[in-house]
């Protein structure tokens, strides 16, 4: 029996990817899908028939004081370990995870490794390096049940190293990388580079396997309110202008609202009288069934998402006066390539959403010079 390919996510985003990936022509192996159990209920039948086998697991492993947790790490070991003889890859949705070193531990030797980060990685010199007790927990953790820990960088501005920008600003970094080759994600049409290789799978597969083609408003993707630290009066005061004039540009059409559950205050969006949509479904199948005309949000990374399937997408932080640190951040994160609109200002904002029209590139359009190096991982071999 041919050996297969694993394809492990984490989340929406890291399924869709993968899975374009997947049904692209260009791979030869069948694949099994390992997801996190709270996924499985919401998976359409669509992305459920272009795997052989689902695997659920629980995604709560690190912790050394939870029996729950320890188990949870026994059973995915016990699973690796007795299956790693059907996969010949493994395509982690995460580069940077613990469920990543776990498995790569239990693979490591036995199957090629592959995985595809979302944005483009801030040089080191642009971090400093923080230690906690966290840190030695997870480094007593790793060194049981992962192939290796993770030091902890913070991204600082001068002297400021404040923990409440945690959420935006910190990012775990592997002690010993079992990654030869990344990919990032995007375009590579742009100035910054990480030393890492730009791929697009062909997301326009996926959006041929949904038959919507009624275009239904405009979509606003909310996110963590206050979005950012530096949050105040002058980002409050833009955004009620913007939601004025995006109210008499809609003409009427309806607005639905995207939040992230538990983080997003709908009543930021009350003036809008919008349709707020289920934050549990899987956000790219919400996208695609709900066909919007326009996608916005002030920096979620679910607009790049947006753009990648050929909706106009827009996201409005450079109007919003952020802090150097943020907008650094923000610049990298979307500095990938994808074909976001940023918008500077409102003087020319009807102009601008006005002229938006929905792109359906062909895969010749967004194929990268990494395309075909990326699909040698998946050849199959005797």
């Amino acid at each position: 029996m041919s050996r297969k390919l694993l394809v492990q996510v984490n989340c929406s985003f890291d399924l869709y990817i993968c899975t374009a990936l997947v049904i692209d022509k260009n791979n030869k192996l069948n694949a099994d899908l390992l997801i996190p159990y709270k996924l499985s209920p919401y998976l359409p039948d669509y992305i459920r028939k272009s795997y052989d086998k689902i695997i659920l697991f629980d995604p709560t492993i690190r912790n050394l004081f939870s029996i729950k947790a320890l188990l949870s790490t026994f059973k995915i070991k016990k699973w690796a370990k007795s299956y790693c003889k059907d996969y010949q890859v493994v395509l982690f949705g995460a580069y940077r995870s613990d469920i990543t070193s776990v498995l790569v531990k239990s693979f490591f030797g036995k199957v090629n490794f592959l995985t595809i980060k979302q944005g483009v990685d801030k040089p080191k010199s642009f971090y400093k390096p923080y230690k906690s007790l966290r840190e030695l927990h997870d480094d007593i953790y790793y060194k049981l049940f992962g192939f290796s820990s993770f030091s902890r960088e913070r991204f600082v501005q001068d002297s400021s190293c404040s923990a409440k920008s945690d959420f935006l600003f910190m990012r775990p970094v592997w002690k010993k990388d079992p990654f030869i080759r990344v990919f990032t994600l995007g375009t590579g049409k742009t100035d910054l580079c990480d030393g890492t290789q730009f791929f697009i799978p062909n997301f326009i597969n996926i959006r041929k396997m949904i038959s919507s083609t009624r275009r239904n408003g405009i979509l606003l993707i909310g996110e963590r309110t206050p979005m950012t630290p530096s949050w105040g009066q002058d980002q409050d005061n833009f955004i009620k202008r913007f939601f004025s004039l995006l109210a008499k540009l809609s003409n009427q059409e309806q607005i639905f609202v995207r939040g992230r559950k538990g983080l997003t205050n709908n009543e930021f969006y009350s003036d809008l009288n919008p349709i707020y949509l289920d934050p549990d479904q899987l956000f790219d199948d919400q996208l695609l069934k709900l066909n919007p005309r326009l996608v916005i949000s002030v920096k979620s990374t679910a607009t790049k998402c947006a753009a990648f399937y050929g909706y106009p997408a827009f996201i409005l932080y450079p109007s919003l006066n952020f802090e150097n640190a943020e907008c650094k951040h923000l610049d990298y994160l979307f500095g990938d390539g994808s074909p976001v609109c940023r918008i500077d200002s409102l003087d020319n904002l009807a102009e601008i959403l006005g002229k938006a029209k929905i792109q359906c590139p062909d895969s010749e359009t967004i194929e990268t010079v990494s395309k075909s190096e990326i699909f040698k991982y998946l050849e199959k071999k005797s």
